[in-house]
């Protein structure tokens, strides 16, 4: 098994202070988990989302989304909302970060419907 690694979580499209609040408040690992950086808590992926919560707000997101998002924040596609994280074993159980791409929403529903 590789060695755990985290980075701070990035999210985009949320408002700078969001952004900033939860980059300096959450982690995510490579196994997709998310850590309280201020209290050590790691979270349990049980329903594979997360809400963060910021100073003034709070907003739920697919680990695995944040997960791929912060170890590759110079390869988020320019309209996020268009695009699907895919689990390229086909496997949705295998939440490790070399298992997991970006995927234009049309792309990834061709590839499930095979």
């Amino acid at each position: 098994m590789e060695d755990r690694q985290w980075v701070p979580v990035v999210i985009k499209h949320q408002g700078p202070e969001f952004e900033k609040d939860v980059y300096e408040t959450y982690e995510v690992s490579n196994y997709c988990n998310i850590r309280n950086v201020k209290t050590g808590v790691v979270s349990v992926n049980k329903n594979y989302c997360f809400t963060f919560r910021g100073a003034n707000k709070s907003h739920k997101h697919q680990t695995f989304r944040v997960c791929l998002a912060s170890f590759f924040p110079d390869k988020i596609p320019e309209n996020i909302n268009d695009y699907d994280v895919d689990h390229i074993d086909g496997n949705y159980y295998n939440m490790t970060l070399a298992n997991l791409q970006w995927m234009h929403k049309s792309d990834h529903a061709r590839k499930r419907m095979n």
